[in-house]
């Protein structure tokens, strides 16, 4: 068990790592720093679950196979099927959709 201490630190006691616990209580910029982090995980997982359920109704308007949907603006979307053979160890096969976006 080790115990260190150092400037602005706390003393921290511990059996494997040394952690050093830094104390900065009175730094105004790190609560928003921690909360700004929190906000952005929490917009991260809503888009990847948006992300997702766009996706899944695109495969439908692609009748869940590969096309390329021509949208009214111009846009259009290509949506690919590809296949990963996993090594013998493993020995299945893994299937996915890509989607290309272009304007």
């Amino acid at each position: 068990m080790k115990t260190f201490q150092a400037e602005n630190t706390l003393t921290v006691q511990s059996t494997e790592n040394e952690i050093q616990v830094i104390d900065y209580r009175t730094n105004k910029r790190l609560p928003q720093l921690i909360a700004d982090l929190e906000a952005y995980k929490a917009l991260k997982t809503e888009a990847e679950k948006a992300e997702k359920q766009i996706k899944a109704e695109l495969l439908k308007y692609a009748h869940d196979g590969e096309a390329i949907l021509l949208a009214s603006d111009g846009s259009k979307v290509s949506i690919t099927k590809s296949t990963r053979n996993m090594p013998a160890k493993e020995a299945y096969t893994q299937s996915f959709f890509s989607f290309n976006v272009q304007k």
